[in-house]
């Protein structure tokens, strides 16, 4: 039937062949059609894979946790799959044929112009984040990868392909949270929420380059607050916090919204003031100004708890662009001023001047040559006498010296503060305890240590706050072998208002074993009659500041009057020190003071020449002398 087809079709091809011819041509066809047959067969099944895998790969697609778009080179979205309709709350109509530009906020379109633009030319190893648009209003931070494919159009025939941008959009939203939480966190103080030293870097340097640009003069101000340490120590870590806590909301409230403060750490704080003005005095009357806002308005008391604390900052202002400085030479100025604050008298501010440069180096081989003295033992003891009302000797204070090799003797008061600070006190005290001991033994052995009733040594808070003090007191003491009622101990009011456990039990400990106490310099703090009364005072002793008018300024005179009456009424004694005229020994006298102390009398000795005054004295009034 197939043949007899074949031939009814073609009858001029086949006219003339032989039968076995047509039978042989006929066979080869079948074997053809059989082949096509198969190849259909097979084709179809490839079909119905390929529409299984399209049908996957579709479901895949729209179930992908991430959003999936083709953007043509224009900027239109062709295709997007469910997932990203979700992330953007629209439907699929709503995103196809639509610019991608139009999801970004207006605001922000221009920013990302230019980025948007190099993505779609080139997106290969690039990411782009940034806030997309949702359909009820808010936004989306995403971050789209991308790239260049050639897609195939459907709708055409035969089918075409064109280059389009294949996007994959993934919701970073929970990841910029957890960023932003961290990032806040490297770049905050977390006790004052304040910007730390590395925020304060980053801003300083934009600042400083913004300045330069404009030609604008800005301003640092480093301050430190005054005698922080000594309520902290005094009054617990968890009181000391929250009057940091404070002293941050009172220094926010005070600064202009543009204006940064920062806490670098413990009670150092860093006020930026940004774009101040063109002229140079204009920017300085401008910081001058806040500076002093600043002071007045920590100085106000402070209430925490039941407790009224008073606190007050020194302050360094450093202007700039002025040189070449950059951000750390600009805190360094600051910090120097600030120092130069602090030396000053405190609860000030200071501007940078270049010479400040050269005081902060001269205080660093300070304090590298007092390492140096305290090795070589060039520490020694000057003796000044205390003597009763008919000026007789009945002690001596031991009053610190250096013996420089160089300088010759240098009084304390040129490195006291820097001992203090660096804590070198605690060693030279000690050893200063073992020297006075030694030298009373050896008055002793000279027939002379009957006439010191009393010797006075002093010592300061920083040494009281060592835990081993009152023991390493007592044990000097005992290997000594001097009498513990012998030696007074003469305290700082600082001392006085202390309430560091560690301090009074140190005291009453030290009071227990037999020593005496007197307080130094009083009427210059804000110690009180009820304070007084919370250790073991034994003396007071008359700043020297009330002597010097004590007979020609009535306000003194009243002061050292009210004094003395405190000091009988307390049933404790009084001493004062600066006495240098016989007017004043006259007023002290009628005042009914028990003893004295002054240049009147002598001038602080060596050991040597107060061993001479002894054997000279013999209990005789060495006022006779003047």
């Amino acid at each position: 039937v197939k043949a007899q087809a074949v031939i009814n079709k073609h009858p001029d091809k086949i006219k003339g062949l032989k039968p076995e011819k047509i039978t042989k041509l006929l066979r080869k066809l079948l074997v053809f059609q059989e082949e096509l047959d198969l190849q259909n067969k097979k084709l179809r099944h490839i079909q119905g894979e390929l529409e299984n895998s399209c049908n996957f790969f579709y479901q895949l697609y729209n179930l992908a946790p991430v959003g999936y778009m083709t953007v043509q080179t224009e900027g239109t979205i062709s295709q997007a799959n469910n997932t990203l309709a979700e992330l953007l709350d629209m439907s699929l109509d709503d995103l196809h044929g639509r610019p991608f530009i139009e999801f970004i906020p207006p605001g922000e379109r221009q920013l990302y112009q230019v980025q948007i633009q190099d993505f779609y030319r080139n997106p290969d190893g690039k990411n782009l984040d940034l806030q997309l648009r949702r359909g009820n209003g808010k936004t989306l931070n995403v971050r789209l990868r991308g790239r260049l494919v050639n897609w195939p159009h459907t709708n055409t025939d035969p089918p075409e392909t064109s280059e389009q941008l294949l996007v994959i959009v993934s919701d970073i939203t929970e990841l910029k949270r957890v960023e932003k939480k961290f990032k806040h966190q490297a770049h905050h103080d977390a006790l004052t929420k304040l910007p730390n030293r590395l925020l304060l870097s980053e801003r300083l340097n934009q600042v400083l380059a913004k300045a330069r640009r404009h030609c604008q003069y800005s301003a640092v101000l480093f301050l430190d607050l005054d005698n922080f340490k000594t309520i902290n120590d005094s009054l617990g870590h968890s009181v000391g916090d929250r009057l940091l806590q404070q002293v941050a909301r009172r220094l926010r409230r005070n600064l202009r919204r543009d204006d940064t403060v920062a806490r670098l750490g413990g009670d150092e704080f860093v006020v930026l003031l940004g774009d101040i003005d063109k002229e140079l005095h204009k920017a300085a009357s401008q910081a001058h100004s806040t500076a002093e806002k600043i002071r007045k308005t920590l100085s106000e008391p402070y209430q925490i708890g039941d407790q009224k604390l008073h606190i007050s900052t020194s302050i360094g202002i450093s202007l700039f662009p002025l040189n070449d400085e950059d951000a750390d030479g600009i805190l360094k100025q600051a910090d120097t001023a600030m120092y130069q604050a602090k030396t000053e008298g405190r609860n000030a501010f200071r501007f940078y001047r270049p010479e400040m440069q050269s005081e902060a180096q001269a205080r660093m081989i300070l304090e590298q040559d007092l390492r140096k003295a305290l090795e070589r033992g060039e520490f020694v003891h000057y003796y000044q006498p205390q003597v009763d009302t008919f000026g007789r000797i009945i002690g001596a204070e031991a009053l610190l010296r250096w013996q420089h090799p160089d300088q010759g003797l240098i009084a304390p008061a040129k490195f006291m503060q820097v001992a203090e600070e660096t804590g070198l006190i605690v060693p030279i005290g000690e050893l200063g305890l073992h020297a006075i001991f030694k030298q009373y033994n050896h008055w002793n052995n000279l027939g002379l240590g009957k006439m010191i009733q009393s010797l006075a040594i002093n010592v300061s808070l920083r040494q009281v706050h060592q835990r081993d003090f009152s023991q390493m007191v007592i044990d000097n003491l005992k290997n000594a072998g001097i009498d513990p009622q012998l030696i007074k101990i003469e305290i700082t009011e600082d001392l006085i208002l202390s309430k560091r456990r560690l301090d009074i039990d140190q005291i009453m400990d030290l009071k227990t074993h037999g020593l005496r106490f007197s307080v130094d310099d009083f009427g210059t703090g804000y110690s009180s009659l009820a304070s007084l009364r919370r250790l073991p005072v034994d003396e007071i002793k008359i700043d020297r500041s009330f002597i010097r008018n004590v007979n020609i300024e009535p306000d003194d005179a009243s002061i050292v009057e009210t004094i003395i009456a405190m000091a009988q009424k307390l049933n404790i004694d009084s001493i004062a020190e600066g006495v240098e005229k016989r007017e004043q020994m006259d007023f002290l006298n009628s005042r009914g003071c028990d003893r004295y102390q002054g240049n009147y009398f002598s001038h602080p000795l060596s050991a040597q020449g107060f061993t001479t005054l002894l054997e000279q004295g013999e209990g005789r009034p060495i006022t006779l002398t003047h």
